[in-house]
């Protein structure tokens, strides 16, 4: 299984969530930006340019792209392009969907969102273009930075602290991310 985070855009919280997904997904996590996500996980690997097509990896491809990021994006299994609500932002998201308009698994994740309103703005403009592309809700939480700068998943994170319910919402949000993950591997992995 192949997963991407794709976008252009720097500042789209694509490094923690990828960090996160792959390991809570029991992925390895390959990435073209320098980021404390490299030392955090044993299973992570940085490479500058000429990046790898591997198996079992989530690829976290940095605020620039190259083509060995666009020619994995094009073969990963699941493409999710996390998009914050500003205007270059969308921007940024509607070109990704455009380099991926015949991929079937591709998701919007509008991230870091603080109010249902800008999760909307997003929907309305991602849905005025791409119709049938589902645009994922993650709410705006400290999630996922705690985890990433302890070391853990979200999953672990939960499993060894007594704030899970501080985190009772965007967990659910993370938990839905994942739920698209594990029903993509039961459907064409685990046959």
């Amino acid at each position: 299984m192949v997963i991407s985070i794709y976008s252009t855009k720097g500042g789209v919280g694509k490094t923690s969530l990828a960090y996160s997904l792959a390991k809570d997904s029991n992925l390895g996590y390959i990435t073209n930006d320098m980021s404390i996500a490299i030392g955090k996980y044993n299973r992570a690997k940085y490479y500058s340019k000429n990046v790898p097509l591997r198996d079992n990896f989530l690829y976290d491809f940095g605020g620039f792209m190259d083509k060995s990021a666009d020619d994995i994006a094009l073969k990963s299994d699941i493409v999710f392009i996390p998009v914050i609500n500003d205007a270059n932002s969308v921007m940024r998201a509607l070109q990704a969907l455009k380099k991926l308009k015949h991929k079937e698994h591709v998701y919007v994740i509008a991230n870091m969102i603080e109010t249902k309103k800008d999760y909307e703005e997003i929907k309305m403009v991602i849905k005025h273009h791409y119709p049938t592309r589902e645009v994922l809700f993650f709410r705006k939480s400290k999630l996922l930075k705690h985890a990433m700068e302890s070391g853990k998943s979200v999953f672990e994170l939960m499993k060894e602290s007594n704030r899970a319910h501080l985190y009772k919402n965007s967990l659910k949000d993370y938990q839905s991310i994942i739920g698209l993950i594990n029903n993509y591997k039961e459907n064409n992995y685990e046959k």
